[in-house]
């Protein structure tokens, strides 16, 4: 059995009191030869590179070095240098007295001024606070201020104790609402399952594979087909009307031998398919058929017999 301390063999000369043991730093690959720990930056803003202009855009990563730049108090200040792809260097510094990120240098913070007020948003500040901050408060604006809150606050407080409601009449009796939502469900997957065989079953029907998808009806879908139906009638008919009237110097007599045709082909079509299709009636056929063959080889064995000279008709010899 392997012990404890195996690969980390002490020998016995060692004085662990002046000899050190282990001391490695774990973040050895990161760290540079000043000391710097290599990390991965996120930055907080965009920011123009002071090298080549470019713009970088907020939230790009980069592989910055770490370094303590100075101290606010008892935070440190902590500044992070990336570079950029022209092969310039800027720096970001953390503001621990402003709780912010700053540019230290390399590079210049984009300044996007911009009211959402004037732009159909809401603000998330109150953009009151600076102008009543350099002059003096008026002392109605605060009351009136005051009685706006206070009327917010009744209005918030309404609406959670609706919610709060709404909520304890829905959640009363959990095991009822559990209770309906499953049946739900059952009823759900019992109309999908049925919904699933009556199409398999079409599909079979009609010759589709079971990975076809057929389109389910609802009333709007039925709406659009009766609409798409109206409208390829009245084409139809409209196209039909056109060759009537393109037609009418034809005579009587070839309309009613080119009907006379197409009524025979359809009824020759028809019955072939019905003896192709239909086993009894081929086998009712083939019956009829031996039938007819039968009763034409009696007929014609009577009709040889009665054409045979008989015995007694025969002349006698002198």
């Amino acid at each position: 059995m392997q012990g404890f301390n195996m690969g980390r063999y002490r020998p016995p000369t060692s004085d662990p009191r002046t000899d050190a043991f282990n001391t490695t730093n774990p973040l050895s690959r990161r760290t540079r030869p000043d000391g710097a720990l290599v990390v991965r930056f996120e930055l907080p803003f965009n920011v123009f590179c002071a090298h080549c202009a470019r713009h970088i855009a907020q939230g790009v990563r980069f592989n910055a070095e770490k370094r303590q730049v100075g101290e606010y108090l008892s935070s440190k200040i902590w500044g992070f240098t990336c570079k950029c792809t022209c092969g310039g260097r800027f720096e970001i510094r953390t503001d621990p007295e402003n709780a912010r990120y700053v540019v230290g240098e390399g590079a210049k913070r984009q300044e996007q001024e911009w009211d959402p007020e004037e732009n159909g948003g809401h603000p998330i500040y109150d953009s009151e606070a600076k102008a009543d901050a350099q002059g003096k408060q008026d002392a109605f604006a605060v009351v009136e201020k005051q009685t706006k809150e206070k009327s917010k606050a009744k209005e918030r407080q309404k609406r959670l104790e609706e919610l709060e409601q709404e909520q304890e009449r829905t959640w009363s009796d959990p095991y009822s609402v559990n209770a309906r939502l499953r049946s739900g469900f059952r009823n759900e997957k019992r109309a999908r399952v049925e919904q699933l065989g009556r199409d398999l079953e079409l599909k079979r029907r009609i010759g589709w594979s079971e990975e076809s998808v057929l389109v389910h009806r609802t009333p709007r879908s039925d709406v659009r087909d009766g609409k798409a139906w109206e409208e390829a009638r009245r084409r139809t008919r409209d196209a039909n009307g056109s060759k009537a009237g393109s037609a009418s110097t034809k005579t009587n007599d070839s309309k009613a031998n080119s009907t006379t045709a197409a009524q025979r082909l359809r009824t020759t079509l028809v019955a072939n398919t019905v003896k192709k299709q239909d086993p009894f009636l081929r086998q009712m056929r083939t019956q009829t058929q031996a039938e007819s063959r039968s009763s034409s080889a009696a007929a014609g064995k009577r009709k040889l017999v009665q054409t045979r000279p008989s015995s007694s008709s025969r002349p006698r010899d002198s």
